[in-house]
């Protein structure tokens, strides 16, 4: 899905020339242990998928309903590290992010912001076949 990415603003189409690595969303970044703990654990899956299970099987389309289980906070708050402060200045985000700041609600960055990959649904469609419900433009 290295295409969708690409044609994402955290991908190749940033306005302000910084892209993102895949490891910057899909492994933890609040500290080096969990990072290496997380990318090893996942390496490990990842082999034994691939040459045990065998990873004909996985429903990518399914994942993206837990897309929370593989996109970290930490990541988004690496990068956009004065969140907090920015919203404090501007009315419109101080109200959107208020409540994530106070932890009054359970949802997660990607869950009000479709971020990271550009039409996924299309580039998966593309790659593995047709979702017979896929609609949406991510």
């Amino acid at each position: 899905m290295q295409t969708s990415f690409l044609q994402s603003s955290h991908g190749g189409l940033s306005t302000t020339g910084t892209q993102a690595l895949c490891t910057d969303c899909h492994l933890p970044q609040d500290s080096y242990t969990d990072y290496l703990y997380m990318k090893a654990r996942n390496g490990a899956w990842d082999l034994f998928k691939e040459f045990v299970l065998g990873a004909d099987d996985v429903d990518w389309h399914a994942k993206r309903e837990r897309a929370n289980e593989y996109v970290y906070e930490s990541g988004c708050l690496k990068c956009h590290n004065d969140l907090q402060r920015g919203s404090e200045r501007s009315s419109k985000q101080f109200v959107a992010h208020k409540p994530y700041f106070l932890g009054t609600v359970n949802k997660t960055c990607i869950d009000c912001h479709q971020v990271g990959h550009s039409e996924l649904t299309q580039a998966l469609n593309r790659h593995f076949g047709t979702q017979p419900e896929a609609t949406d433009n991510n």
